[in-house]
């Protein structure tokens, strides 16, 4: 009977030693593909080639934190209204997170914070207009 036991624990270790050497195995091809596929043109068609920068809206291309990924400003307002001579003058936000309205010199506008969210009742001061977007500061 003792026989028989080395037998079977002999059998044991040959197949651990089989699906452990198997799994090595396994790891060591999935790695080398990962490293090696964007170098094997049988892969082209899977991956992706084109490089994602910024977000759905794009950066704003004069904030500090959207430098990296610089995105064409918005085209300006085709209406008689001229936005840019906004910036510099202050007034008071609504909730901006990061959007919302605040009325600057008796009009309502539709502004957008700089990197910040502000509390209704803050004062804003407006930094930069690009195109119909209208970028506030709190003060």
């Amino acid at each position: 009977m003792d026989l028989m036991a080395d037998v079977e624990w002999s059998l044991v270790w040959r197949t651990v030693g089989v699906v452990f050497s198997s799994l090595l195995a396994s790891l060591v091809v999935i790695a080398v593909i990962a490293l090696l596929s964007p170098k094997i043109k049988i892969f082209d068609r899977i991956m992706l080639k084109a490089k994602i920068t910024g977000t759905a809206g794009g950066p704003d291309p004069d904030s500090p934190v959207g430098k990296t990924g610089a995105v064409e400003p918005a085209p300006p307002v085709e209406d008689d209204e001229d936005l840019s001579a906004l910036v510099g003058k202050t007034g008071t936000a609504g909730v901006l997170r990061p959007s919302g309205k605040a009325v600057i010199d008796g009009h309502t506008y539709i502004v957008e914070a700089d990197n910040e969210f502000v509390e209704a009742g803050s004062s804003v001061a407006v930094i930069r207009v690009r195109g119909n977007r209208i970028i506030v500061r709190k003060q």
